[in-house]
């Protein structure tokens, strides 16, 4: 069986209305945010950078189905690179997913 997820479903981090969950990240260790993130609620969740909601997906085949089945829904922003860049995180690669997009998902066992 399968199931559809729209990104609002995802597990996530509380946020808070207009900033998002700006205020639990330091802005040079925002890699670190995530990776607690992903500890916390595994490979697919969501979290909002300011009013802008984004999903952090960490399984690399579930970014390559992702990329592959849909390539027009995302786009890299120059403006998210130089954000990166001035976080002195270069060695990330991001990319929005539009709130319309549903993610397929299979139930996990366990």
């Amino acid at each position: 069986n399968r199931r559809l997820l729209t990104p609002e479903q995802l597990p996530g981090p509380r946020s808070l209305p207009i900033i998002g969950n700006l205020h639990q990240v330091e802005t040079k260790r925002f890699h670190r945010a995530l990776e607690d993130w992903y500890r916390q609620y595994g490979d697919l969740f969501q979290l909002k950078l300011g009013p802008k909601r984004v999903v952090a997906v960490a399984d690399p085949d579930m970014v390559q189905t992702i990329l592959h089945e849909r390539p027009d829904k995302f786009s890299r922003l120059s403006g998210i690179k130089q954000t990166i860049e001035e976080m002195g995180e270069e060695r990330f690669v991001f990319t929005l997913i539009p709130e319309d997009l549903s993610i397929a998902l299979r139930p996990r066992n366990g």
